[in-house]
């Protein structure tokens, strides 16, 4: 069995007003007002994660996905033998199951408990699971710096109030 390589980085992301949907640049977060979107980008042995935003792959949830990352490679981290369900639900995504078994990770989309349904095509995708748990720490870190060197008012207070600050933020 050969696993694939997993890759994950980010583009182009914009700050979003709840209460407009009004796409800002990063200058203009506010931790109270405001969620940091743009595109997220997973890719396994050449394919790109399909599904990760909520009207296409420029809008996907920062304050989300990275908190569900985190909390994939703890689980990878914690044992050579786990899994680890996100499912939203929202707006009729599928679900994301990542499991561990030794050195081998998998990645299916699978249905939701809600609307979501699954993709055949992305079924126990294989890859290096401790490739994803690196993969996880260096995106965070480059993630946070660049937010904090965006909007440094505002970064740390926002990073905390989307619970980040323990998945490699502060």
């Amino acid at each position: 069995m050969t696993c694939s390589d997993i890759r994950i980085w980010y583009e182009n992301f914009h700050v979003r007003r709840s209460d407009t949907d009004e796409d800002l640049p990063l200058a203009e977060l506010n931790p109270d007002e405001c969620c940091i979107h743009g595109d997220l980008r997973i890719e396994i042995g050449g394919r790109e994660v399909p599904y990760l935003g909520f009207f296409g792959r420029h809008d996907v949830c920062f304050g989300t996905w990275l908190k569900e990352l985190h909390g994939v490679a703890a689980a990878f981290s914690a044992s050579e033998n786990t899994s680890y369900l996100f499912d939203e639900g929202e707006q009729g995504q599928p679900a994301y199951l990542f499991e561990r078994q030794g050195n081998h990770g998998f990645l299916s989309i699978v249905d939701s408990k809600w609307e979501g349904k699954g993709d055949p095509e992305w079924q126990r995708v294989e890859f290096l699971a401790d490739r994803l748990v690196a993969e996880y720490q260096r995106v965070s870190e480059q993630f946070y710096a660049a937010i904090r060197a965006g909007a440094p008012a505002s970064a740390d207070e926002w990073m905390q109030a989307n619970d980040l600050v323990t998945a490699g933020g502060a």
